[in-house]
């Protein structure tokens, strides 16, 4: 995992989108799977991609 996840996986924390339970449920799929935390998150439909665009946008200043 990257520090951007990291970081990703802070902010929707932060904004109550997802619970560490959540994260650390998804984390042990990655193991087999070998993808993202967000990507496995939006995949298992816990996240959608806009939500996320949307949170991030937001704690930056920009549009959507």
């Amino acid at each position: 995992m990257t520090s951007n996840d990291d970081y990703v996986l802070e902010v929707l924390q932060e904004e109550g989108l997802v619970t560490p339970e959540q994260i650390s449920r998804m984390r042990k799929g990655i193991l087999i799977e070998g993808t993202s935390t967000v990507d496995a998150l939006i995949q298992s439909k816990e996240l959608e991609e806009k939500d996320i665009r949307t949170v991030l946008a937001a704690r930056f200043g920009m549009e959507m």
